[in-house]
């Protein structure tokens, strides 16, 4: 162990700090008592400090003398010391302010967290509602579709394909998804969402308000039809025909439809033939509504040339008509209509028929030309345009008296747009399937009322 030293040859005693302090009269009371008690008993202690006083002395009387390395030291160590007795015991100022520091930072923690908090809610909110959209692009299936073995049965019917391609043909059960967003991931969706048009924006805003105004069972029961449904291995076919079921259980009569979605086996079989059945009907009601000009041209030229075959065979009742106008240009319009028309009956408007002769009279003893035969409408079947050939086939689907029919409303159809007649006759449900997919959707969500305003015809919002 070293021996520190007050000078170059003095050796430094443990006690001499504590010595020197006392000769400089800087100890407190009780060391100052402490020191001379032991200065009474320690002979050695005396000597010592006897010494330091001698040293002290002389230091006094040498002039300006240059202290020592250890003594500059000793005295800094002495400094110190003193430094450190006489700091104030009382908290210091990082104690002062610690507290309130740590309070702060608690609380911009918590406001992190809070806020981390309502991001990820936010977050996992935005995602619900990206999955929840590709359900609402197909609501209608969603919803009316959930009958599985149902679905399965359609599938594997025939007819009621044929039935739904005959349907689409002219203009009905247009099953186009809006976005098809079921078959992008839920990260490419907002994306696609972006990119859709404003017509198809507004379709898809319409039924995700639909969507909204459904209660929580019914939104419930709409996510687990679509989450069973995409476990299924045939998953594209089976959503495809939820979605034409949607559309074509809202054309059928409430009776037939509850027969269908409540029964099974043959008695389900059945409704479904007879649904069918009445749908082909429908069908061929509303073809002429689709024809376009062209196959129009083509009818009417044919049923001039009945006219004229009729005239040339000596026909009584076509010539006694005929001879009923003035005007030879009305005699073939208003003779032409009278033969469609006597062989289609109609609840219409009996202004939509051909109007009395010139001279007011109008005589029931009179002859009138008979009806469309079936070999005349074979003549009206010639002259098609291959379309509306196409067309006529997949709607008559190999049944003659449907093929009839059909040729005959389209003689029908074909005089109308031809002779200043206006269509009055026209329902409600005909009216609506005529709307584009877009302005329907936005009509659902009307009140009664406003519905009904919006359907009633006015000149030049439905084709006449």
């Amino acid at each position: 162990m070293t021996v520190s030293t007050l000078s170059d040859e003095t050796p430094l005693q443990p006690d001499d700090e504590l010595l020197v302090a006392y000769l400089d009269g800087e100890l407190d009371r009780q060391e100052q008592s402490q020191l001379e008690d032991r200065l009474m008993t320690d002979a050695d202690l005396r000597r010592r400090l006897q010494q330091l006083q001698s040293s002290w002395d002389m230091l006094d009387e040498m002039p300006d003398p240059t202290p020592s390395m250890r003594l500059v030291e000793s005295t800094l160590e002495l400094a110190v010391s003193d430094i450190v007795a006489q700091a104030p015991t009382g908290p210091s100022r990082w104690n002062r302010i610690r507290m309130p520091l740590l309070i702060a930072g608690l609380c911009l923690l918590g406001v992190i967290i809070a806020v981390s908090i309502v991001s990820l809610i936010r977050y996992q909110d935005y995602r619900r509602q990206l999955r929840d959209v590709a359900i609402v692009e197909h609501l209608d299936a969603y919803l009316y579709g959930q009958d599985v073995d149902l679905m399965r049965e359609l599938i594997g019917h025939p007819d009621w394909f044929n039935m739904i391609a005959a349907a689409q043909e002219v203009g009905d059960f247009q099953v186009e998804p809006i976005a098809n967003l079921s078959s992008v991931s839920i990260g490419e969706r907002e994306e696609r969402l972006q990119e859709l048009p404003p017509e198809k924006a507004n379709q898809l805003d319409a039924r995700w308000e639909r969507f909204m105004r459904l209660s929580p069972e019914k939104r419930a029961e709409a996510r687990a039809t679509a989450e069973a449904v995409s476990l299924q291995a045939d998953a594209e076919s089976l959503l495809k025909t939820m979605r034409l079921y949607a559309l074509w259980r809202e054309t059928l009569p409430s009776k037939l439809r509850d027969e269908i979605e409540g029964q099974s086996g043959a008695e389900r079989r059945e409704a479904i033939r007879k649904a069918i059945a009445q749908t082909r009907r429908s069908i061929t009601r509303r073809s002429g509504l689709n024809l376009d000009e062209p196959t129009i041209d083509a009818i009417y030229t044919s049923l001039q040339d009945v006219l004229q075959q009729r005239v040339q065979n000596g026909d009584s009742g076509t010539i006694a008509h005929m001879e009923r106008y003035e005007d030879p240009a009305e005699a073939e319009r208003f003779t032409i209509a009278r033969i469609v028309w006597s062989g289609y009956q109609r609840d219409s408007d009996p202004r939509q028929g051909p109007p009395p002769p010139r001279d007011g009279r109008r005589n029931s003893s009179r002859e009138q030309p008979a009806s469309l035969s079936d070999s005349e409408l074979q003549m009206l079947r010639w002259e098609l345009p291959s379309s509306a050939l196409s067309t006529l086939d997949l709607i008559a689907d190999g049944d003659r008296w449907i093929e009839m029919i059909t040729l005959q409303i389209w003689a029908e159809e074909s005089v109308r747009r031809k002779l200043p007649f206006r269509r009055d006759d026209e329902s409600l449900w005909e009216r609506y399937q005529q709307l584009p997919e877009n302005e329907r959707e936005l009509i659902d969500l009307l009140p009664p009322k406003d519905f009904l305003k919006e359907l009633t015809p006015r000149f030049g919002r439905f084709p006449r």
